[in-house]
């Protein structure tokens, strides 16, 4: 009997003495987990923000984000554990820590790596990533990535200044200058358009001219410059700065704001 009451309280006073480590190695790994949370914050504010996309930028950042929370909850289990204790705390903990792994530690491995198939240990679809390697090669991303970045940074943007110049009118069927099919391939410049030209040739100097006109006059705008209107109209602080005289930009407009005159009568 007496030897059965002396196990039991051995036994006590180990689970008490297992219970109040358990307390001080959560309270200790939420501190390391908040230090480590801090210092992967900064790596990814100061040494990775000109080298991520603002897409793959969102997903460090959540990764971070979480990482505190469980960074918080490790502190919430140590004080709870400190008062209330169980075996529910100690599993509580534990999870605490895996999450950091396995969430958080996806996330980062997913950013810098491009390991796509990390993302099935993470909710939601997050975007595909580059790798480390690609993250500064413009060449290295392709034209659906290199729009998703666009629009993200559009779409986010306070103020915008576009700047277009014969590339945005080339889809509407207006001739570029230097481009492939450019109307300086089989002319100079010097030839056409100076005053010297003009001098010489004027009938050819305005043939080219009238030519230009007309070809240009049967032009309509394409989606760059329908994008570009209703830009200008949903942001009040977006300027347009173009050195095309099509007049496309201008017909664009005024075909969006008629479109939203339309649209406000009808509602």
């Amino acid at each position: 009997m007496v030897y059965t009451r002396y196990i039991q309280v051995v036994g006590d006073e180990f689970g008490e003495e297992i219970e109040e480590i358990m307390e001080r190695f959560f309270a200790v790994a939420g501190a390391v987990a908040a230090l480590i949370g801090v210092t992967v914050g900064a790596f990814g504010a100061h040494g990775l923000r000109d080298r991520l996309t603002p897409a793959d930028l969102d997903i460090f950042e959540t990764g971070v984000r979480y990482h505190m929370y469980h960074a918080l909850g490790l502190f919430a289990v140590a004080w709870v554990a400190s008062r209330w204790p169980s075996g529910a705390t100690t599993i509580a903990g534990w999870a605490f820590i895996i999450g950091i792994v396995v969430f958080s530690g996806s996330l980062y491995t997913l950013v810098l790596t491009g390991q796509r198939w990390l993302g099935a240990v993470t909710p939601g679809d997050p975007p595909p990533v580059r790798r480390a390697s690609q993250m500064n090669d413009p060449l290295q991303m392709d034209d659906a990535r290199r729009m998703d970045d666009a629009r993200h940074l559009v779409g986010s943007a306070s103020r915008l200044l576009i700047l277009t110049g014969a590339g945005v009118s080339a889809e509407s069927g207006v001739p570029t200058f230097r481009g492939p099919d450019g109307l300086w391939k089989t002319r100079r410049p010097e030839e056409l358009a100076t005053p010297q030209a003009f001098q010489a040739d004027p009938r050819l100097v305005w043939e080219w001219y009238g030519l230009r006109r007309e070809r240009v006059g049967a032009c309509r705008p394409n989606p760059a410059h329908e994008a570009i209107a209703r830009l200008t109209l949903e942001n009040g602080d977006a300027r347009l700065v173009t050195q095309n005289v099509d007049g496309l930009h201008e017909l664009a407009l005024e075909e969006a704001m008629a479109e939203e005159c339309s649209s406000d009568e009808s509602r």
